[in-house]
């Protein structure tokens, strides 16, 4: 792994993905790296707080850099597998899909257009995938969300097509319950989209933050502005 900037409170990481363990047996592209914004959290401070404060970072430099304008923000949630045997799970499945059991949850979910499609599994085992599309503004919103279930915010080009239908034969490979399952499946769709991002950070993590995978090409336009941002934004103010 490069550092490429350390602060006091923040640290920017950038690094080729080829290799990591999550994507043994997969062909990745040889230009797909990750960055990451990495924030010290000061004794005593929520995980959420540190997680806004790396998210402010990333949507202030997509939009220093103009990027928004030219993409379309998703994000996208699965669902546990379910067994049709177990009936009472499956019924309030079918009935909540994905966003009714992230509400019941109480996990605060971004406003925007929601979308859902459920999928076959193996031995006869059934899943949910759900998508909304949000606006820049919430993109923090949205980053909370991947730190708390199986979730990533996606970046595509404002006319492309739904993902949902293309993710549910990759999503339907899940075989580990818990693995990053909807992560993999993009990165095997990776031609369909801009960048993936997700928040990082669990308990008593001494460092939490957001990582997003893109193309070399994008991240060495989006790279120098976040060190700028996170220079001098109010995030790397203690």
């Amino acid at each position: 792994m490069v550092i490429t900037m350390t602060t006091r409170r923040v640290a920017i990481h950038r690094e080729q993905v080829k290799g990591w363990p999550i994507f043994h047996g997969l062909t990745t592209a040889s230009d797909l790296a990750a960055i990451s914004v990495e924030v010290t959290r000061p004794s005593g401070q929520p995980i959420d707080q540190a997680v806004e404060n790396a998210s402010g970072i990333l949507r202030s430099s997509l939009a220093a850099a103009r990027i928004a304008e030219q993409l379309k923000f998703v994000l996208v949630v699965a669902g546990a597998p379910i067994k049709p045997t177990e009936r009472v799970a499956a019924y309030r499945a079918k009935r909540e899909r994905v966003w009714g059991v992230l509400e019941r949850q109480d996990i605060s979910i971004p406003a925007g257009p929601r979308r859902d499609l459920e999928y076959p599994l193996a031995d006869d085992r059934f899943g949910h995938v759900g998508s909304i599309e949000f606006e820049l503004s919430d993109l923090e919103a949205a980053l909370r969300v991947t730190r708390r279930t199986d979730a990533v915010c996606v970046a595509t080009h404002p006319l492309a097509e739904d993902l949902l239908p293309s993710l549910a034969p990759a999503l339907a490979q899940r075989i580990r319950p818990g693995s990053p399952g909807l992560l993999v499946a993009l990165v095997q769709l990776h031609v369909n989209w801009a960048f993936t991002a997700r928040a990082f950070g669990q308990f008593d993590d001494h460092l939490a933050g957001v990582e997003v995978i893109a193309s070399d090409a994008f991240l060495d336009i989006l790279e120098p502005i976040m060190l700028t941002e996170a220079n001098t934004g109010p995030d790397h103010r203690t």
